[in-house]
């Protein structure tokens, strides 16, 4: 969730309150800390060390990275003060206090009350905590045996509906095996069987775990029941849309560790579950905060319930939003105009340079950290002119896809304006008309 954030954090020794102060740019999706401390490191990887977050800012905003970047300083200058060298991990303060300016009392008060150990620093809310709570609960009754087992007819049990979870709603090399197993050990069928879970609503019973358990046991020949706990599906909420969305997390809880009776969730299982909830919460993955706000929706949903660490949430986000991202490009890629060199060098020379006006053309993804404002510049002072051009064009989808919200070309429009310099910026079309 904090791919285009920047943020000030820090780390606490649980046992002895040593502190550690950093600063995470923006563009870091698994992000545990810079530091060389060998100390650290050793006591982080022995678990005693608590991250908590004292800034958290928009990483495409350069007010908030100053005012980071600040604010690391600030909190390294009044931890070291306060606490003492020997109470920090930092060996120095490297940071700088060039905008400190920018800093209010507000934000230096959080780092101030979580140096001194009266805060947690900034706690961010898991918006899904009640319904984590709720469904792990009832995974524990299963899982413990606290709800009732009943033995029912394989032909009432055809008769359930299922709630898909998976991409696929039966694995049929799963339903094979597990079939296979029993034909075999008939005997062990009720020992090792765990049983089909079934919601009982309005419209009957819905399998929420145990569809391929289901679809294996009809090919065994003498199995005319099965074991199933049926739950009410008062149960999974108060709500049709919070029953629905905890019938979901419910399936991926009961298989996120290995069974001898049930294939574990697979990747595209979840990034299947993520597309959904992004879907049902109407989010557009074009627009940066839509984007900061699903991953947060799948963290605070998936994490430690379904997806065990962050690294391997963040592992399946990236995988996600690259499949997104080819998705839209691919929308993109049999109209786009393409420019080559020669082209564009034509076009330069005819519309600029024979008019005495240096020019440069680059691919839109060179007005990020104003790059081609730094070309033209260079241009002018090797030709000796005043007036300069920035020819731009989309060199591929995926970099339309990327660039096309215009965010960059702005700044680099502002930063031409802001330096009083006499130069064009002169975009070409994207696609053919």
């Amino acid at each position: 969730m904090f791919e285009n954030k920047v943020i000030v954090y820090g780390f606490r020794h649980e046992t002895t309150g040593k502190t550690y102060i950093g600063y995470q740019p923006p563009g870091k999706s698994f992000y545990i800390s810079s530091s060389e401390n060998a100390d650290f490191w050793r006591d982080y990887s022995q678990g005693m060390l608590r991250r908590n977050i004292l800034f958290i800012g928009d990483g495409y905003s350069k007010d908030d990275l100053k005012i980071a970047q600040a604010l690391e300083w600030f909190g390294l200058d009044y931890a070291i003060s306060v606490l003492g060298k020997d109470m920090m991990y930092n060996a120095q303060n490297n940071a700088h206090s060039k905008h400190e300016d920018m800093l209010t009392v507000e934000h230096k008060q959080v780092l101030v009350d979580w140096i001194e150990g009266r805060s947690d620093g900034i706690v961010l809310e898991n918006t899904y905590s009640e319904d984590n709570e709720r469904v792990a609960e009832i995974v524990r009754r299963v899982e413990e045996k606290e709800y009732a087992i009943e033995h029912v007819s394989m032909n009432t049990i055809a008769t359930f509906s299922a709630n898909q979870v998976r991409v696929e709603q039966y694995i049929r090399s799963h339903v094979n095996e597990l079939a296979q197993r029993m034909s075999e050990n008939p005997e062990d069928i009720e020992k090792k069987l765990t049983p089909i879970v079934a919601v009982v609503g309005s419209n009957g019973p819905t399998i929420l775990d145990g569809n391929n358990r289901r679809r294996a046991l009809e090919k065994v020949r003498g199995v005319t029941e099965a074991p199933v706990i049926f739950i009410n599906e008062t149960e999974f909420g108060d709500t049709e849309e919070s029953r629905k969305r905890n019938y979901n997390l419910f399936g991926l809880m009961m298989n996120k560790e290995d069974d001898v009776v049930r294939e574990t969730n697979s990747n595209s299982d979840i990034k299947r579950q993520i597309q959904i909830m992004i879907d049902d919460e109407n989010l557009d993955l074009t627009k940066h905060l839509h984007v900061d706000r699903a991953r947060k929706m799948v963290e605070d949903l998936l994490l430690h319930t379904v997806i065990p660490t962050k690294k391997k949430l963040a592992g399946i986000w990236k995988s996600f939003m690259t499949d997104f991202e080819k998705g839209q490009a691919e929308q993109y890629r049999q109209n786009m105009k393409v420019y080559d060199d020669g082209w564009l060098r034509a076009y330069t020379w005819n519309n600029y340079e024979s008019k005495d006006v240096a020019a440069i053309h680059a691919s839109m993804s060179k007005t990020e950290y104003a790059q081609a404002f730094a070309y033209i510049c260079r241009r002018m002072k090797n030709v000796g002119v005043h007036k300069g051009a920035i020819v731009l064009h989309y060199a591929t989808p995926y970099e339309f896809q990327k660039f096309n919200d215009e965010d960059w070309l702005n700044d680099l429009r502002e930063t031409v304006n802001h330096s009083g310099l006499d130069i064009t910026v002169d975009v070409l079309p994207a696609f053919e008309k």
